[in-house]
């Protein structure tokens, strides 16, 4: 007696070429491991070695190396990775385990705050700007204290233009004395603030 479809043993596992060793990589990675003839590859990046919690996983891969952006993973940290390989008609195997280390974020450009300048006076509706840098995104914030323990105002403002105008509706704000700043956002650096 046989079943129909059984799979024939186990597939090929193997060997990871790069990162390795700890290897400090950087935050658009490559990862690269030996190639096995018509299979299909999955990767797993933990910070765990027993892989208890699967920080990326990218499934249904054909080549033998995938482009991994790291940018949510902390920085100078050691993280686990390992690749299963599933060959047709064959169960999955899994690849001994690698490590690799992220590198330190470097600060994001700090924007150029325009206007308002410092000491202006508002009657009516005014807008902030200043002139954008090459990061994914800014948070604009107003506070009524100088060192901005608590934030009166703040918004998520996508980037893409050299220079940045974001209107301001009077009322919102209220009556006194406000300071403002913008921070630079970036998945791969720190976090910069101009105030």
């Amino acid at each position: 007696p046989a079943v129909v479809g059984y799979p024939e043993g186990e597939s090929t596992i193997v060997t990871l070429k790069s990162p390795v060793g700890g290897a400090t990589t950087e935050w658009t990675a490559d990862f690269t491991w030996e190639a096995v003839a018509n299979a299909t590859y999955a990767i797993e990046i933990s910070d765990s070695k027993n892989f208890t919690n699967i920080l990326i996983q990218n499934k249904g891969l054909k080549t033998n190396k995938v482009t991994v952006d790291l940018g949510a993973l902390e920085e100078t940290k050691t993280y686990y990775w390992r690749v299963s390989c599933t060959e047709s008609g064959k169960l999955a195997s899994l690849s001994a385990v690698e490590t690799f280390k992220t590198p330190a974020r470097p600060s994001a450009p700090a924007v150029t705050l325009v206007s308002p300048s410092n000491g202006a006076d508002f009657d009516d509706n005014f807008e902030f700007k200043w002139k954008g840098v090459d990061v994914d995104s800014y948070e604009l914030q107003v506070s009524t204290q100088q060192d901005f323990s608590t934030i009166k105002y703040k918004k998520e403002i996508a980037a893409g233009a050299s220079t940045v105008t974001e209107e301001m509706v009077i009322s919102l704000l209220g009556k006194g004395t406000f300071y403002w700043r913008v921070l630079s956002k970036d998945s791969h650096m720190k976090t910069s603030s101009s105030e």
